[in-house]
């Protein structure tokens, strides 16, 4: 069983569940950002997949591997391989919209910086 999120985190208050001070108090946090940015317009959850795919196509020509890239993004190495190439066995196709922060982790990678550091 996956150890769990940090107490003081909106994660441990949804999923712990813990419903401490801490936690209750980041999880109001996280809700009121949440509401701020959707009234500025700032809010993006889910964007498209599809450049982020290219992305990582790219890093994997350039020789990274796919477990390597999800370690560097801090993703699970099923988030980037289901991003690629879905998951044939359930018949669930690769994916077309994904969390604008996973996108933003993933598409931080460059791949000069690893390729030398790799070796």
């Amino acid at each position: 069983m996956a150890e769990p999120a940090p107490h003081g985190t909106p994660r441990r208050y949804r999923h712990g569940p813990c419903h401490c001070d801490l936690c209750r108090a980041a999880h109001a946090a996280a809700a009121r950002q949440r509401r701020r940015d959707k009234a500025y317009g700032r809010y993006r959850p889910d964007v498209d997949a599809e450049p982020v795919r290219r992305h990582v196509r790219k890093l994997r020509e350039a020789g990274l591997p796919l477990p390597q890239i999800a370690a560097l993004a801090d993703l699970n190495r099923s988030t980037v391989s289901t991003l690629l190439h879905g998951r044939p066995p359930q018949g669930v196709p690769p994916t077309r919209k994904m969390r604008a922060v996973n996108a933003d982790k993933l598409l931080a990678i460059r791949a000069e910086q690893w390729i030398g550091a790799a070796s």
